[in-house]
């Protein structure tokens, strides 16, 4: 069987009417192009109109995951603030009490001795704060190491500073 040019125009014009019947559910026609441009009949395929079960699975999964990681994003940063806020109220305090400390040594208000002295603060703190210094013995330069530690809860914040006291020796000598 001899197919002429003239029936392989015609069935090539009618090809996308028939696609188009086929997209829309009309005759649903599967198309095996081969020399003599046959249509073989297939299955009805339906439109796809929602989501699969899997699709809704997935889709709740990376919602979910992206959820739990933004929320543990808030709860970082909450603790880092925390620590943060700690840790500028804890050095204002350490550095007060030092600078008192360094006053009174250098005024002679203190004296500066060959044991440790442990000082409580002079100020009033915040409840559930604790802030002391302590003031270790000069050693044979004449140099006192103050510490200060400050505690809150289970954080401590400790600060240290050396002062040089003035030789009254050289003084009365020079």
């Amino acid at each position: 069987m001899t197919v002429s040019k003239l029936q392989i125009k015609r069935k090539q014009i009618e090809l996308p009417h028939l696609l188009t019947m086929a997209r829309n559910g009309g005759f649903a026609n599967h198309i095996n192009v081969n020399s003599s441009f046959k249509l073989i009949k297939s299955h009805n395929y339906e439109t796809k109109k929602g989501f699969s079960l899997i699709e809704i699975v997935l889709s709740l999964l990376v919602l979910s995951t992206s959820l739990a990681i933004i929320f543990s994003g808030f709860e970082i940063s909450a603790n880092l603030n925390n620590h943060a806020r700690f840790e500028s109220e804890a050095a204002f305090l350490a550095e007060r009490e030092m600078e008192l400390a360094k006053s009174e040594l250098l005024n002679g208000n203190i004296i500066a001795n060959k044991k440790v002295r442990k000082i409580e603060s002079r100020f009033r703190l915040k409840p559930g704060w604790k802030l002391f210094t302590l003031i270790l013995p000069p050693d044979e330069e004449n140099a006192v190491r103050l510490q200060v530690r400050v505690t809150h809860t289970d954080r401590e914040l400790q600060l240290e500073s050396f002062l040089f006291l003035p030789n009254k020796e050289v003084h009365k000598n020079g």
